[in-house]
């Protein structure tokens, strides 16, 4: 897997400020090794002309070993609506209609905003991923307390399903995206399974993490949950991302986690407002190697 790190205003006032993060957020999916696809009416970077105040798209799909026999596309839309950035996120494994639609199985379009923009303070911008999962953590507190900074934070998880030894499977693809305005968790099967289970948009992540109080450590030992997604039953759940609380894990603090036996690196970002995922005082924690 590989990393990547930047700071971009939260904002599309002009062309500049757009280009910044939305062109990253393109420059990311082929860094990691994802494929572009040679849908029609695609976007070309840096955008030139206004900013965008409809979507425009890019349609990327998986390389990684699993790819041929059970493909992942991903749909990402970005545009501008008063200033303030907007991205739209479609994940399917039934292929493109050259046109730049997603062929059935595939996730209901997810479109999610920050609560404003910001033309002050630049914020982090975080991704990792490899050719077959992709993850962001967008405009990070960045050690700010005040308003805007901490309603900006927007994140972004696709990944494959996990067995119970916690080696991917191509059953289906789990994502999970949003920020302070809308949010929206849902899997996608394989085109043999088909079909995708409903879209939750509640905000809530399936993770066994306590709502009460800004702190899960017990007995020296910090806590931390596996989040899961309900397909009629729990998935195995992912080590692409956890729920933690944040006083023990702090924005743009690299945290240590052993999932499935194994250590992974994990990079929080802390939500210090009840709007956001699972309550007051939570960071989710992305991976981040």
């Amino acid at each position: 897997m590989a990393t990547a790190t930047t700071t971009a205003f939260c904002d599309a006032t002009s062309l500049t400020t757009f280009n910044a993060w939305a062109q990253w957020i393109y420059d990311q999916f082929i860094a990691f090794g994802w494929t572009q696809t040679a849908d029609t009416g695609q976007q070309t970077w840096p955008a030139t002309g206004s900013v965008p105040t409809s979507a425009v798209y890019n349609i990327f799909q998986a390389a990684d070993s699993l790819s041929t026999a059970y493909p992942v596309y991903v749909k990402v839309e970005m545009w501008a609506t008063s200033d303030v950035p907007q991205i739209a996120i479609t994940v399917g494994t039934g292929g493109t209609d050259g046109a730049g639609n997603l062929i059935s199985p595939h996730t209901t379009r997810a479109a999610f905003n920050p609560y404003t923009n910001d033309t002050t303070n630049q914020q982090n911008l975080y991704a990792s991923g490899d050719a077959g999962s992709i993850r962001f953590l967008l405009w990070t507190p960045s050690g700010f307390t005040g308003f805007p900074e901490t309603y900006e934070m927007t994140w972004i998880v696709i990944g494959r399903s996990y067995n119970a030894s916690g080696n991917q499977t191509g059953d289906s693809v789990m994502t999970w995206s949003g920020a302070y305005t809308g949010k929206a968790y849902q899997v996608v099967y394989n085109t043999t399974i088909g079909g995708a289970n409903p879209q939750d948009t509640s905000g809530y992540f399936l993770a066994a993490l306590p709502y009460a109080g800004t702190s899960s450590a017990v007995g020296g030992t910090i806590l931390a949950s596996p989040v899961f997604q309900n397909i009629g039953g729990f998935t195995n759940p992912t080590p692409d991302f956890l729920v933690g609380k944040g006083a023990d894990f702090p924005s743009d603090s690299v945290a240590a986690c052993t999932v499935y036996s194994t250590s992974h690196n994990y990079m929080p970002g802390y939500f210090s407002i009840s709007q956001l995922i699972n309550g007051v005082n939570t960071s989710v924690l992305i991976r981040y190697e």
